[in-house]
């Protein structure tokens, strides 16, 4: 899907989403943003591998980009614009963005991370106590689906050689090379967090971050 064709999409959803009833939301984002969201990403993924094929330069592996990054902030100023109708959007959202931080294709992963950046600072005084459960939740599931276990797992089975080999086992470079990056993007994330809203978490929370 094009830019302006995103763009004007999630201008209609705004412009006449005060008519819409809280079940036609939930139909519009489950059934119009979910696969939008796929799709983009299955679009980045070809770019990619064109790209490591030679097939694609920079600057077309940025235009992909694009779209994605235009979905999610057009969700969120949605979300913002709508919020009273819209009480189930943070959990589904955050679904959204975890789906999208663990794909091993780096690009998507780190769109995801920085627009949880955006929607916790931008949201964080109008939380409820279960949406800041729900983000935790969501943060425990990124780390622990990106941790790069490819790496725990070659120790274990070869200690004797100093780099895996794609015959030993199967291993898969890039992936564990973007899930190295996830990791260290989402102690950076967990740290601004506690930094800047640690005010909101009672001893329980802050014990979970540590």
């Amino acid at each position: 899907m094009s830019l302006q064709a995103t763009i004007t999409l999630f201008d209609i959803f705004k412009t006449y989403g005060e008519y819409f009833p809280r079940e036609f939301w939930k139909r519009i984002f489950h059934e119009v943003h979910k696969p939008l969201f796929e799709k983009s990403e299955s679009s980045m993924n070809l770019v990619r591998k064109s790209s490591i094929s030679g097939g694609a330069g920079v600057e077309e592996s940025k235009y992909e980009n694009e779209p994605l990054r235009e979905m999610f902030s057009r969700l969120i100023d949605i979300h913002n614009y709508y919020r009273p109708k819209l009480d189930f959007f943070t959990k589904d959202l955050l679904e959204l963005l975890v789906d999208c931080a663990i794909q091993p294709q780096e690009m998507v992963a780190k769109i995801s991370l920085n627009t949880i950046r955006f929607l916790i600072n931008n949201w964080h005084n109008n939380f409820t106590p279960s949406e800041w459960e729900t983000c935790l939740a969501a943060f425990r599931e990124i780390f622990d689906k990106t941790l790069p276990r490819q790496l725990l797992n070659y120790k274990s089975i070869n200690p004797e050689k100093k780099s895996p080999r794609n015959e030993d086992y199967n291993f898969n470079s890039q992936e564990c090379l973007t899930h190295c990056i996830i990791q260290l993007q989402m102690i950076a994330l967990v740290k601004d967090v506690l930094e800047q809203h640690g005010d909101y978490f009672n001893d329980d929370v802050i014990f979970f971050f540590l």
